[in-house]
């Protein structure tokens, strides 16, 4: 059974960024989703997350996971960081939806809050609708300390079996516990995210344009950097 993603939204109400994703299906099984449009339809969901910064300073918002996002929000304002119209399995009220949200003060880019994992009952849950959810969540300024013991960072780089060449361009994906998520790398082969803090078992994998995909066991086959951190050089094969 196939259900097609039909658009994300990242950004700000009045800077919306769109991206359209066409030819990506999930396969889901616990939300009894059809093969016919009637069925599609019958199971869209429409997903908000909305964060209001009622501290003194401008912060940035960083999510890793299902989404990705990177989002400045001066003092006062609310914006909505995610919103999502397309499948999610399992729904909402019983995913977590990324795995690592970090606040960073926009002046000096010191990390201040972090949430890991982010499941959606550290939300404030908006008046529920049918196939709608929408999750608020307030930050204060005595929300806003210094964060002792973030959540791990991976940090990595892809090279030619042959050349020994940075790949750009390569994907870096994640199967892990109940989620996954999908990670660019640049084009100088490097990447980085967060990762979840309880490091569950799982599968890493990269895939790059006229290359051969490589998997990896995850976490164990990562190298700690000793700061609790994870560095990660993997070798692709050409076709």
């Amino acid at each position: 059974m196939n259900c097609f993603v039909d658009s994300i939204q990242f950004g700000a109400p009045m800077n919306r960024k769109i991206l359209f994703i066409s030819g990506i299906f999930l396969l889901v099984g616990i939300m009894g989703c059809g093969d016919g449009p009637d069925d599609i339809i019958d199971h869209t969901w429409e997903v908000s997350y909305t964060v209001t910064n009622n501290s003194t300073i401008p912060i940035m918002v960083e999510t890793t996971g299902q989404f990705s996002v990177k989002e400045e929000i001066p003092a006062g304002e609310t914006t909505e960081v995610i919103a999502y119209s397309g499948f999610l399995a399992p729904p909402p009220d019983a995913a977590n939806d990324f795995w690592c949200l970090s606040i960073y003060r926009a002046s000096d880019h010191a990390l201040v809050h972090q949430l890991s994992p982010v499941s959606n009952d550290q939300w404030v849950r908006l008046t529920p609708k049918d196939f709608v959810a929408e999750f608020a969540l307030s930050l204060s300024d005595e929300q806003l300390n210094p964060v002792t013991d973030p959540c791990p960072r991976l940090t990595g780089e892809i090279l030619d079996a042959e050349t020994n060449l940075p790949v750009s361009g390569a994907t870096i994906g994640l199967n892990i516990g109940d989620g996954s998520g999908q990670f660019p790398g640049g084009n100088d082969g490097m990447f980085e995210f967060w990762l979840p803090r309880d490091l569950p078992d799982g599968t890493l994998f990269v895939t790059a344009d006229g290359y051969n995909t490589a998997q990896i066991n995850f976490p164990q086959e990562l190298t700690e950097d000793g700061n609790g951190d994870f560095e990660l050089i993997l070798v692709l094969e050409a076709q």
